[in-house]
């Protein structure tokens, strides 16, 4: 296993959410601190949604235990630790704060508005194994020094919610998540000779997990396959 990276659905944990109380109508809550899980009572798709979540998140947390009993690298990205002691948080889970108290288990905190997103968005990422140059790689590949002061939270002009832009990475920060890979393994016993990631390793990173044209309104899902894109494109 050479590492990997995982960005669970946000959307059932998101404080956005929290907008309910005061404007009594968008998508309600449906956890907060005392029930992480989720509330005993939801309507159907609610409930989907919440499960849906449950299982991907659980899948990143055994993929992450994995690579740090087998000394490899692996990340889980998710929203920031919100304030309030109300609210949701996978960082407030149990298995997640035991996870964070092992040895060579890192959180960090970056705003993906510096690499490009259309607001702020203050985001955690826990790395297992990560690089000693972690934060300056990130710094590296920032693309302003001035978070955007957008906020993301609500409806825009055509309806949609603004926080479904914010579901797709920006390539810059695509990028310092996939050269903090790239630094990990170089460090590894069994190091690659080359000093700079392989062009290759960074467009598949940006093709799983980011839009490669920023004006085109459709983003790349983790299913992309650049190959088969190329051929729908010439039929």
């Amino acid at each position: 296993m050479a590492g990997g990276a995982a960005g669970p659905p946000c959307e059932t944990w998101t404080v956005a959410r929290e907008r309910y109380f005061q404007e009594g109508h968008g998508p309600r809550p449906l956890r907060d601190s005392d029930n992480l899980a989720g509330f005993d009572v939801l309507k159907l798709h609610e409930l989907k949604q919440v499960s849906t979540g449950k299982q991907l998140l659980g899948v990143s947390v055994l993929l992450l235990l994995q690579a740090w009993i087998f000394g490899t690298f692996f990340m889980i990205e998710h929203p920031e630790e919100p304030t309030g002691e109300r609210s949701a948080s996978i960082w407030r889970l149990t298995c997640l704060r035991y996870l964070m108290g092992l040895p060579d288990i890192r959180r960090f905190r970056f705003l993906q508005g510096l690499f490009g997103a259309p607001s702020a968005k203050p985001t955690h990422l826990l790395f297992v194994r990560a690089p000693e140059d972690t934060e300056a790689i990130f710094f590296r590949c920032q693309t302003t020094n001035r978070a955007p002061s957008a906020v993301s939270i609500g409806r825009g002009e055509d309806g949609s919610f603004l926080t479904a832009r914010l579901k797709v990475y920006p390539p810059a920060f695509c990028t310092a998540i996939a050269q903090c890979w790239w630094s990990h393994m170089l460090q590894r016993p069994c190091c690659i000779e080359p000093e700079q990631p392989d062009p290759q390793f960074l467009d598949a990173m940006q093709s799983m997990h980011s839009r490669l044209d920023p004006t085109k309104a459709q983003g790349h899902g983790p299913d992309y396959n650049p190959k088969v894109a190329a051929g729908v494109a010439q039929n």
